[in-house]
């Protein structure tokens, strides 16, 4: 796939299996730069939810390098979402 120009080098990709014709094929989608997904607030968020319907968890295991950067902004999406939305002008 790479090798025909499908992948670029840097880019950060979701892979699916689907049926097509009564065969299974795989699709994939481009999500852009591996690097900005890491600050896109709604695709951290939308990933944590759906590992929350599946009963998942995310949790840091200690990658090194972009997978653990990727798994530390999972987890804070998740410690996000759990905390809820940052209360805005209350003063103490």
């Amino acid at each position: 796939m790479r090798n025909a120009g499908g992948l670029r080098v840097n880019q950060f990709v979701r892979f699916h299996k689907v049926l097509a014709a009564g065969r299974p094929r795989i699709e994939v989608d481009e999500l852009g730069s591996a690097e900005s997904i890491l600050e896109d607030r709604g695709y951290l968020r939308q990933t944590v939810q759906q590992l929350a319907r599946k009963g998942i968890t995310p949790v840091e295991e200690g990658w090194a390098g972009w997978l653990g950067r990727y798994q530390q902004a999972v987890v804070r999406a998740s410690d996000e979402l759990r905390r809820g939305p940052p209360v805005v002008g209350r003063n103490r």
